[in-house]
């Protein structure tokens, strides 16, 4: 296998792994599978503790979602790019985690220049997230991004100032109380309540009123455990460049889910395609010298609110089930009974499908050519394929290849779009993609385990058949295929 990605790599020394769906298609396990077999450095660059890798080696399985993967590797440098919004607490938890399971954590540098996240940008979020409905995590981060764009955000380096870090709180406090009072107009209990959300994590009330003294100590007691390793991240990533050092760029989140390219107004506060890693990790486009965009598939999952034309079963059914009450069902009987409310149990079930950060079951629903050409034009085409073995089972799979417009007459994108309309290009308008139907070739399933194959040519022939009409359909380069959850269990086209 190290020979094969040997080869597959070659002179390059700047890779990038992105998304090219809404998330969750397992870039944790090939950001770990390239730290541990090719990288020297690793590199996060968008996004925040609203996204989750999860990778497992063997039999412990670790969930990051500041650190990048590389952590697991003593050799490795993890770096924490400018574009990154961080929870210092979260941060700081994710540290003592990795700790305790005997990791020094010496080699992970953050960017002085990233936005971090206080308790007032977690309180907005879950305020906004009532009223909008857009489903974000309520994390913080959509509002850390939005201050950064408003040029009054806090920064790490501003924690270790705690006159200027004071003014910041304050201001920031005054304008976010404004709009709670008067735009959604909550009382000061009601604030209150909000402010002893789970997600906040600690205490900053003083009665009913936020106090900015409590959130200064806590924040900064944590700021001093990481000081050491805040530092120009910008310079740091360029030199080890330059020194001729494997740089891997982690991506967060999805393309389909990125602000610029994204199901707008359901998506993610920063651009996770490969432009805005690039941007989020202070790397000039032409130092890149290989994308991998990760694709789900056959099927593809979608995670909170939003637009998901291949949706198999539009039923509701995430509010009442998570993994608990999924345990009732047997996968032999939901495959036997053949209807899609238990197809989608099925392949949620079997392909372990809750969220890595907010454990909330994700939308099931068949591999999407229209959107994934829509991705490919952001990242390029050479693709890694993930979770093909949750689907060996099943006697036929589904490819969406065009969309037939059902909703009323709308003028989009220099166009009309009336009813029965056939749509080939991938709207990034939610209201025009919530009325597109998706047309589908159906295959053949290739019904055999796949887990411990090792070769291309060994896969069913009925896989690679469905696999090269997706080569054929998105003009998609497949240099990668994961047949299971494990480092090994990775087939080097």
């Amino acid at each position: 296998m190290k020979n094969s990605l040997d080869s597959l790599v070659k002179d390059a020394k700047v890779i990038a792994i992105v998304c090219n769906q809404w998330g969750d298609t397992g870039k944790g396990k090939f950001s770990e599978y390239f730290a541990n077999n090719w990288a020297d450095v690793v590199v996060s660059g968008t996004g925040g503790n609203n996204a989750g890798h999860t990778v497992k080696i063997e039999d412990q399985e670790f969930i990051f979602h500041l650190i990048p993967c590389g952590a697991l590797n003593e050799k490795t440098a993890n770096i924490i790019g400018n574009g990154t919004a961080v929870d210092p607490i979260v941060l700081m938890k994710e540290m003592d985690d990795l700790k305790k399971q005997g990791y020094s954590l010496n080699n992970i540098f953050i960017s002085g220049d990233a936005h971090f996240i206080t308790p007032l940008e977690i309180f907005f979020d879950i305020m906004e997230d009532k009223f909008s409905g857009i489903g974000t995590t309520c994390r913080g981060i959509g509002p850390s991004y939005a201050m950064k764009i408003s040029r009054i955000g806090v920064r790490i380096n501003d924690l270790f100032n705690e006159e200027l870090f004071a003014e910041k709180l304050e201001k920031n406090l005054e304008k976010y109380l404004c709009i709670a009072r008067n735009v959604y107009k909550l009382s000061d209990e009601q604030i209150a309540d909000i402010f002893r959300h789970k997600n906040i994590g600690g205490d900053y009330l003083n009665g009913n009123k936020v106090d900015i003294k409590k959130i200064i100590s806590v924040y900064q007691e944590a700021a001093l455990k990481f000081k050491e390793k805040v530092t120009n991240t910008v310079y740091l990533i360029n030199k080890m460049i330059y020194s001729g050092k494997n740089v891997l760029l982690e991506g967060a989140q999805g393309t389909l889910l990125s602000i610029e390219f994204g199901t707008y107004p359901y998506v993610t506060s920063s651009d996770c395609s490969i432009t805005g890693l690039l941007q989020g990790c202070g790397i000039n486009p032409s130092k890149l010298d290989l994308t991998f965009g990760i694709v789900k598939w056959p099927y593809m999952t979608r995670v909170g609110g939003g637009p998901f034309p291949t949706e198999i079963s539009n039923e509701s059914l995430d509010k009442g089930e998570n993994k608990e009450t999924e345990k009732r069902f047997k996968l032999d009987e939901l495959l036997k009974a053949g209807d899609p409310v238990s197809l989608r149990r099925y392949l949620r079930i079997k392909g372990n499908e809750s969220g890595a950060t907010t454990g909330r079951p994700r939308r099931p629903g068949w591999i999407d050519l229209v959107a994934l050409k829509w991705s490919l034009m952001q990242n390029g085409k050479d693709i890694i394929i993930t979770k093909p073995d949750v689907c060996s089972e099943l006697d036929e799979i589904n490819m969406c290849f065009s969309y037939t417009y059902c909703g009323q007459d709308t003028y989009y994108d220099g166009q009309t779009f009336e009813k029965g309309k056939m749509v080939h290009q991938f709207p990034t308008s939610a209201n025009i993609l919530s009325h597109c139907r998706p047309n589908y070739i159906t295959l053949k399933g290739w019904k055999q385990a796949i887990s411990k194959i090792e070769t291309y040519e060994d896969l069913p022939k009925e896989m690679r058949i469905a696999l090269e009409k997706t080569e054929l359909e998105t003009v998609a380069s497949i240099r990668m295929i994961s047949v299971g959850p494990e480092r090994r269990q990775t087939i080097v086209k």
